[in-house]
C-alpha cells in the first residue's frame, strides 16, 4: 500500500522512557505501524531535550492522536515523563494501550494495578523485552479491525462521557417588523459552538453581514483582537440591512461602539448621548430603542466611573433617561430570543435529572448555543454595546447549569474565560470550589490561552483586572517563565498604582490576593516591595490585610542581612500606635518568631514592652518550647476564660459569639504539646467542662468543643474514676445538656451535630456497643454538607484520641469511603485524615491504592492532604513513590513542590 493511499490516518502516540533499550523499540513499533500505511505515528527521540519547549511540544502532540501507546518495563518503572503523557491522556480521555515487560521484575507496578478497571485504558504483558514492538504492532491492528467489523455488523455505537439530549425542533421566531433573518449567521454561529467544543452538523446560511459579525463575537469572547474587526463594513452592511431609514441614529451608535471597542469610554458616552437625542426627533425611532440607548450610557456611566472610583456621579444621566421614559424597558425580538434560550436550557436540566439511568440522548446542545447567538445577531444589527455583551452571561449561565451535571473540560475553560474577562470574582470562587476540577486537568496552555483572551480587552482597568485575577486563581498553573513574566508585568502596575494620588481602589485588595495565593512562588524581594508599600503609603484600608499576607509569605528565604533590616522595619510597625487596632499584626509577630529569623530577639523584648499580657500568654505558648509547669500555666489560663464565659454567656439576655474557642485550644496544648495532666489539673477542667455542658444559656459550638476535649481525654485517662463519674452524670442528663442557645453570628450549628457529638463521646467513655457507633455514622450520612463536616470534625477526635476500645473498623470503612466521593472538598478532607487513621488497623495497602487513584482526579487541596499524610502510612514502597511521582509530574506548582519534600522525607 502506498503512503498516499490513505489521507485520515490513524494517529498514534508512543510513549516510553528515553534510554537506548526503549529507543530501539520504539523505532521498531513506528515502523511496523507504519508500514500500514493506516497510521500517523509520533515518538519523542531527542533524549537530550530538556527544556519546557520540547516539553510542552510533545504533551501537545497528544491532543491530536486517536491512541497512546505505553510501553513500560516493570524493572525500570514509570518515569515522570511518561506518566505526565499518561495523565496527559486520560484528561483528554484517550484511548491507550498499555504494554508492561515482566522480564526481569515479574512484580507489577502501581499503574498496572491502577488500570486494570479502566474503560478507555487496556494493558498486556510481555515476558521478553525484546517482544514490545511485536505485540503493541498486533494490539494496534486487532483494535482496528475490531471496530471495523462491529460498523460492519452495525454494532458499533459512539461511547461519549457527555450525557446526551433528546433532539427536538428549535422554536424559529421570524419577526416581520424588524425582518431581522437571523438564520443568515452560520458561520459566528458555528465558530460559538466549537469554541465550546460542541459540533454542529446543521449547515446554515452565511452572509456579508455573518462576515463582519464574526470579528466583534471573536472580540466579545475574548478570543480575537479588536483590530480585526472592519468598522467601516460593519457600517455599510448594517446601514442596508435598515435600508437607510435612520441613518443618522445608527452611525452614532455604531461610532459609540467602535469608540467603546477601542477602549474611549468618554468620546462613546458622548456619541451615545447625541445618538439619543437624534432618535428623540425622529418619529421611526421606537422608544424601545431609545431605552436601549439609555442603557448603553448607564453601562458606559459605570464603567467609567469605576475607572475614576466614582460608586454613583449626580451627573449620570443613563438611568434618569430609564427612569423618566413611560415605556418599559423591553426588547421585543431579543427578549423572545432570551425567553426560548433560559426554556430551553431549564427544560434540558429538568428533564436530564428526571432521566432514569437507561434513557438514551442525542446530543443537541448547539441548537440551544445558537439561540443564545440569535441574542447577540440581534443586538449586533441594532448596534447594542450592553446586549453584545450580555451573550457571555447568557453562556456563562448554559456553562454553569451543564457543569453540574456532568464535567467537560471545554465547557469549564469556556466559563473560567468569560467570568475572568467579565471580573466576576465571587462567582469564579463558588463555581471553582463547587465544580473542583482536577489540578490534572488544568495544563499551563490553558491559562495561557486566558491570559491571551484577556490581552484583547481594550479598558485599561478591566484588562488589569482580569489578568489579576487570573494570578490569584490560577497563577500556580503557569510554566516558571511564564509566571515570572507576569509578575514582572503585576509589580510594573503595581509602582505605578502606589505612586499615584488617586489610586484605583479595586486594584487594592488585589496586589494582597495575588501574593496570598502564590505566597511560595513569588520571588520573596517583589512581595516584600508590595508590602511595604501599603504601610509606607498609610493605606490603611488594606493594611490589616497587609498584614495577614506577610503572615503567609516564607519570610526565611531572604537573606541573613535582609532578615535582620525587616525585623528592625517590622519592630517600628509595632510602636506605631495607628497600627494598635489591627486584627494580624500580633498573627504576623508570632509567625515571624516561629521561623526564627536573624535578630528576632529583638522583636521579643518589643513584643515584651508593649504588651506583656500577650507575650507572657499566646507569644510565649505559640513560640516558646513547653515544659510541664508551662503547659499546666497556659491551660489554668483559658480554663479561667472558659469559666468567665460559662458565667456571663446570657447574663441579663446578652449573648456573645467568639471567634476563639478555649476548649479547642487546651485540647491543643494537650495534643501537641503532649501535655501530662496531673490529677488536681483534670479535675478543674473536668469540672470547668461540666459547668459549660450545664449551662442552659451556653451556645451550641462550645459545647460541642467540650465534647471533644473530653473524648481527647477519654483516651489518654481512660482509667481516672473522675473521668468516669462525670460521665456518668452527663449520661443520665443528657437532656440538660442539649437546652443551649443557637445564637452565633459566624455559623449555624443544629442539635444534630451536638447529638452526633455526645453519641460519639459516650463511646468513647465505652458506654456504647458497636452497633450504636455504626448506626450513628449511618445516621451522618443523611445529614447537610455542615453537618457532615462538623460530625466528621468529632469523628477524627476520636481516631486521635489513642482509644482502644472494641469496634468493628470494617464496618466503618464502607462509610469513610463514601465520604471521600463526596462533591464537597471539606468532607473529602475530613475523610482522608480518618482513612490515614484508619490504615493502622485496616490494609494499609488498600487505602494507599485509593489515595494514589485521588492524585490522579483531586484538586490541589485535597492532593496536598495525601501527600502530607501518605508517609505515615505502612506498605509497599512502591505504592507510596507511585503516589509521590503523580505530586512531582503534577500541572499544579504547589502541588509539586509539596511532592518533593515530603516525598523526599518519606525516601
Amino acid at each position: 500500500m502506498r503512503n498516499q493511499t490513505v489521507n485520515d490516518k490513524v494517529k498514534i502516540f508512543i510513549s516510553s522512557r528515553i534510554d537506548e533499550k526503549f529507543t530501539i523499540v520504539r523505532k521498531a513499533l513506528k515502523l511496523l505501524l507504519e508500514e500500514t500505511n493506516m497510521c500517523e505515528v509520533f515518538a519523542f527521540e531527542k533524549s537530550n531535550a530538556s527544556t519546557e519547549e520540547v516539553i510542552n511540544y510533545y504533551l501537545d502532540k497528544i491532543e491530536d492522536v486517536d491512541l497512546c501507546i505505553f510501553l513500560i518495563d516493570n524493572k525500570s518503572g514509570v518515569s515522570d515523563a511518561v506518566l505526565k503523557e499518561r495523565n496527559r491522556a486520560v484528561e483528554l480521555k484517550k484511548k491507550s494501550l498499555y504494554i508492561f515487560c515482566d522480564e526481569q521484575e515479574k512484580i507489577e507496578t502501581a499503574l498496572q494495578s491502577e488500570i486494570k478497571n479502566g474503560l478507555l485504558e487496556k494493558y498486556d504483558v510481555v515476558h521478553e523485552f525484546s517482544d514490545f514492538s511485536q505485540k503493541a504492532y498486533a494490539s494496534v491492528i486487532e483494535d482496528i479491525i475490531s471496530i471495523y467489523r462491529k460498523y460492519c455488523r452495525h454494532r458499533l455505537e459512539r461511547v461519549d462521557n457527555k450525557h446526551e439530549i433528546i433532539i427536538e425542533n428549535s422554536t424559529n421566531i421570524k419577526s416581520h417588523t424588524e425582518k431581522i433573518e437571523v438564520n443568515i449567521f452560520g458561520k459566528t454561529k458555528k465558530f460559538v459552538c466549537e469554541l465550546m467544543g460542541v459540533m454542529t452538523s446543521e449547515k446554515e446560511k452565511t452572509s456579508r453581514l455573518d462576515e463582519v459579525c464574526l470579528p466583534v463575537i471573536k472580540w466579545i469572547l475574548g478570543e480575537g483582537d479588536v483590530s480585526s474587526i472592519h468598522f467601516n463594513a460593519i457600517e455599510n452592511e448594517i446601514l442596508e440591512f435598515h435600508k437607510h431609514k435612520k441613518d443618522d441614529f445608527i452611525k452614532k451608535r455604531l461610532k459609540a461602539f467602535e469608540f467603546y471597542a477601542l477602549g474611549n469610554l468618554e468620546k462613546a458616552l458622548l456619541l451615545l448621548k447625541e445618538a439619543y437625542g437624534v432618535g428623540v426627533k425622529n418619529a421611526e425611532i421606537d422608544k424601545w430603542e431609545l431605552n436601549d440607548v439609555a442603557i448603553d450610557i448607564r453601562s458606559i456611566e459605570q464603567w467609567e466611573n469605576s475607572s475614576k472610583n466614582i460608586i454613583f456621579s449626580p451627573q449620570d444621566v443613563g438611568q434618569k433617561l430609564i427612569d423618566e421614559s413611560n415605556e418599559k424597558v423591553y426588547y421585543p425580538i431579543l427578549d423572545r430570543y432570551a425567553e426560548i434560550y433560559l426554556d430551553s436550557l431549564i427544560k434540558y436540566v429538568g428533564e436530564y435529572e428526571m432521566d432514569s439511568p437507561y434513557t438514551s440522548r442525542v446530543t443537541n446542545w448547539d441548537s440551544i448555543i445558537k439561540t443564545a447567538v440569535n441574542t447577540f445577531v440581534v443586538a449586533f444589527l441594532n448596534c447594542s454595546i450592553t446586549q453584545m455583551i450580555c451573550l457571555r452571561n447568557r453562556l456563562i449561565v448554559f456553562c454553569e447549569k451543564l457543569l453540574m451535571l456532568f464535567h467537560d473540560h471545554n465547557l469549564y475553560w469556556f466559563l473560567i474565560k468569560l467570568l475572568i474577562i467579565n471580573r466576576d470574582a465571587k462567582k469564579i470562587e463558588r463555581f471553582a470550589r463547587k465544580y473542583g476540577e482536577s489540578t490534572q486537568h488544568i495544563s499551563d496552555k490553558d491559562v495561557e490561552r486566558i491570559a491571551v483572551g484577556i490581552s484583547y480587552t481594550t479598558i485599561e482597568y478591566q484588562k488589569n483586572i482580569s489578568i489579576m485575577l487570573l494570578l490569584k486563581y490560577y497563577g500556580n498553573y503557569f510554566s516558571d517563565t511564564e509566571f515570572a513574566n507576569k509578575c514582572d508585568e503585576i509589580v510594573h502596575l503595581y509602582k505605578k498604582w502606589i505612586a499615584e494620588e488617586t489610586r484605583l481602589a479595586s486594584y487594592g485588595p488585589l496586589f494582597l490576593d495575588i501574593i496570598n495565593h502564590n505566597a511560595t512562588r513569588i520571588n520573596i524581594s517583589q512581595e516584600i516591595e508590595i508590602i511595604k508599600g501599603y504601610i509606607k503609603y498609610d493605606l490603611l484600608r488594606w493594611c490589616d490585610e497587609a498584614f495577614k499576607t506577610l503572615a503567609m509569605i516564607p519570610l526565611d528565604q531572604m537573606k541573613v542581612e535582609n532578615q535582620i533590616d525587616f525585623v528592625d522595619w517590622f519592630c517600628k510597625i509595632l510602636n506605631d500606635e495607628k497600627y494598635n487596632g489591627s486584627r494580624y499584626l500580633k498573627q504576623c509577630a508570632i509567625y515571624m518568631r516561629k521561623l526564627d529569623l536573624k535578630n528576632i530577639k529583638k522583636l521579643d523584648s518589643e513584643i515584651q514592652k508593649k504588651w506583656p499580657e500577650f507575650y507572657k500568654n499566646e507569644y510565649s505558648l505559640e513560640c516558646f518550647a513547653s515544659n510541664k509547669q508551662d503547659n499546666q500555666k497556659h491551660i489554668n489560663l483559658y480554663l479561667d476564660l472558659m469559666s468567665k464565659r460559662n458565667k456571663e454567656q446570657g447574663k441579663n439576655g446578652v449573648h456573645s459569639s467568639y471567634m476563639d474557642n478555649p476548649y479547642r485550644t487546651i485540647r491543643n496544648i494537650i495534643e501537641y504539646n503532649k501535655a501530662d495532666l496531673d490529677d488536681s489539673m483534670l479535675l478543674k477542667i473536668i469540672s470547668i467542662i461540666k459547668e459549660s455542658l450545664f449551662a442552659p444559656e451556653m451556645d451550641m459550638q462550645t459545647k460541642i468543643e467540650a465534647l471533644r476535649l473530653t473524648i481527647l481525654l477519654a483516651g489518654r485517662y481512660s482509667s481516672k474514676e473522675c473521668l468516669e463519674e462525670f460521665w456518668k452524670i452527663c449520661s443520665s442528663c443528657k437532656k440538660e445538656i442539649f437546652v443551649c442557645s443557637n445564637i452565633n453570628m459566624f455559623n449555624e450549628f443544629s442539635e444534630s451535630m451536638l447529638e452526633i457529638a455526645f453519641i460519639i463521646t459516650n463511646n468513647a467513655m465505652g458506654r456504647m456497643g458497636k452497633e450504636e457507633l455504626i448506626t450513628s455514622f449511618v445516621q451522618v450520612l443523611k445529614e447537610d454538607d455542615y453537618t457532615i463536616i462538623n460530625a466528621l470534625d468529632t469523628i477524627s477526635v476520636f481516631f486521635n484520641s489513642n482509644l482502644h476500645m472494641v469496634i468493628n473498623y470494617t464496618d466503618i470503612y464502607p462509610i469513610i469511603l463514601f465520604l471521600v466521593n463526596s462533591k464537597e472538598k471539606d468532607i473529602r478532607f475530613h475523610a482522608i485524615k480518618i482513612l490515614v487513621e484508619l490504615s493502622k488497623v485496616i490494609d494499609s495497602e488498600e487505602i494507599l491504592k485509593i489515595l494514589s487513584k485521588m492524585m490522579d482526579d483531586e484538586i490541589a487541596d485535597i492532593k496536598i492532604a495525601i501527600l502530607t499524610r501518605a508517609r505515615k502510612i505502612s506498605g509497599n514502597k512502591k505504592k507510596h513513590n507511585i503516589i509521590y511521582q503523580k505530586g512531582r509530574v503534577d500541572n499544579h506548582y504547589l502541588v509539586r513542590k509539596v511532592a518533593e519534600k515530603y516525598g523526599e522525607e518519606s525516601v
